[in-house]
Order: C-alpha cells, then sequence, then structure tokens
C-alpha cells in the first residue's frame, strides 16, 4: 500500500519538474502513458501564458504553479515520510526475526533444563537404591557382629570348660603319681595297681596335651574373633557415616529440581511473552508494509 503511494507521489514530482521546465525553456510539455487530455490541459495553459492573452489565466496559471509547487513540497515530505516508515517496516521485521531467535534460543533454554531436571531425577533415584543397598549391608554387618560376639562368648565357655578339664587331669595325674608310689611300696602285690596308675598317668598327660592343643585354638580364635569385631565395628561406622553423606544427596538433588522447575516456569514465562512480542511486531510489519 505505501509503495503504490510513494510511487504515485514520485509521478507527481516527475510532472512538476516537467513543467518548471517547460516554463524556464517557454516550451510545451509531453506526457506518456496515454494522458493527453491532461497534456493538452497544461499547453493550453501555457499558451495562455506564453502569449500573455489574459493577466488572469497568467496569475492563475501562476497561482497554480505555487500550488504545484506546494504540492510537490507535500509529496516531497510525503515520500520522507514514507522512507521513514519504510525504515519502520525493515525495523520491525528485524524485530520480528530478532524475536523469534530469542523465542528458539529459549526454547533450547527449556529442553535443556528438562534434560537436566530429568537427569537429576534418575540420579536420584540411584542414590536412593545405594542408600538402601547401604543400610541392607549395614544390617548384614550388624547381624554378622553380633554372631561373632556370640561366637565370642561361646568361646570363653568352652575355655572355662577346658580349665576345668585341665584341673581333672592335673588332679587326675597327680593321683596317678601318687598310687604308682604306694604300688611300689607294696611290691609284688601292688604290681597290677602300678600298671593301672601308669595308665591312668599316661591318659592324663594325653588329656594335658588335648587341652594344650585346644587353648591354642580357641586362642587363636578369640584373636581372630576379636579382630573380626573390630573390623565389622569399622565397617559399620564408615557405613553409618557414607549413609548419612549418601541421605543429604536426594534431598539436594531434589532441591536442584525445584530449582530447575522454577527456573523453567520464567522460562515458559518469558517464552510466552515473547512469543507475544513476536506476533505483535509481525502484524505491525505487514500492516506497515
Amino acid at each position: 500500500m505505501f509503495r503504490r503511494k510513494v510511487e504515485e507521489n514520485n509521478d507527481m514530482l516527475d510532472l512538476t519538474k516537467l513543467l518548471g521546465d517547460s516554463i524556464r525553456n517557454k516550451s510545451y510539455i509531453s506526457l506518456k502513458d496515454n494522458n493527453k487530455d491532461l497534456e493538452n490541459m497544461i499547453n493550453s495553459l501555457l499558451k495562455c501564458y506564453y502569449d500573455n492573452s489574459a493577466i488572469i489565466g497568467a496569475n492563475s496559471i501562476v497561482e497554480k504553479i505555487i500550488n504545484l509547487d506546494a504540492i510537490g513540497s507535500m509529496i516531497t515530505t510525503s515520500n520522507s515520510q514514507s522512507d521513514i516508515i519504510q525504515s519502520m517496516v525493515a525495523s520491525s521485521e528485524e524485530l520480528a526475526s530478532t524475536a523469534d531467535s530469542v523465542s528458539e534460543s529459549i526454547q533450547e533454554l527449556s529442553n535443556n533444563s528438562n534434560d537436566t531436571k530429568d537427569k537429576a531425577l534418575e540420579s536420584a533415584k540411584e542414590v536412593d537404591g545405594i542408600v538402601e543397598f547401604i543400610g541392607d549391608s549395614f544390617k548384614g554387618i550388624k547381624k554378622i557382629k553380633e554372631e561373632l560376639n556370640i561366637v565370642g562368648s561361646m568361646v570363653k565357655d568352652i575355655k572355662g570348660v577346658t580349665d576345668i578339664i585341665k584341673q581333672i587331669a592335673d588332679q587326675t595325674n597327680l593321683l596317678a603319681l601318687n598310687a604308682s608310689i604306694e604300688a611300689a611300696r607294696a611290691g609284688d602285690q601292688g604290681r597290677g595297681f602300678s600298671v593301672v596308675a601308669n595308665e591312668i598317668k599316661a591318659l592324663a598327660e594325653y588329656s594335658n596335651e588335648s587341652i594344650k592343643t585346644i587353648y591354642e585354638n580357641i586362642e587363636a580364635l578369640t584373636m581372630n574373633t576379636t579382630e573380626a569385631v573390630k573390623c565389622t565395628d569399622i565397617v559399620v561406622s564408615k557405613l553409618m557415616n557414607g549413609g548419612e553423606k549418601l541421605n543429604l544427596i536426594p534431598s539436594n538433588l531434589h532441591n536442584i529440581v525445584e530449582l530447575i522447575e522454577s527456573i523453567d516456569e520464567k522460562v515458559s514465562h518469558i517464552a510466552s511473552i515473547s512469543e507475544e512480542q513476536t506476533a505483535t511486531t509481525t502484524v505491525l510489519a505487514n500492516e506497515l508494509s
């Protein structure tokens, strides 16, 4: 619409210039585009002006020329305004293009924030699984520690029983020694009793050797059990510390997700405003063009 008006204004400017040149050169105009009626009318006015046959007619022509100059000035101003409008159209189109680019960037940012949120939620689920696994491991190790403590208690009981057996073996050995002495005093009559006493003594000595081996095994078992309990205590302590720290991770990840959701809401709001501005700018550009 504005381009058509500019073309019409330019035609008027050309006509004004052509008329001015004809007056200065005292010549007649020749119009294109089959505008013979206009051409004849203007040439008649020019002839009247050249012949000075009518002062009124001349003055009228001068006034018309003056009016044509004024019209030319208005046309020039109109063209200048048209140029400004065309510049506004170009600026509006550029603004619309920029708004589209901003909208695309905002959409990309929104997509990235959604991806980050999904990954954070996925990580939170994985951490929850790890925390659950550590909790189960913690329970299992505590159970092992309880069993080891039971074993340690049983070892102590076995050691107590072994102490009693050793005392009995020592006492039996002492009695066998006394029996051997008495059998020796009895001579031939005590020979059979002496054999029995020697067998009892040998059994007592064997019992002492077995008890010694049992003591060694009990000592080793006690040491191993004690060491195992210490190790389980260390593992339990580390699992507790690790579990407490891991318990903070899901909470932190959920906080991150909430922040991302808040940012996503703001981004969506900005995107909505940007789309409205883009639509408004596009309509304005279409109206101006």
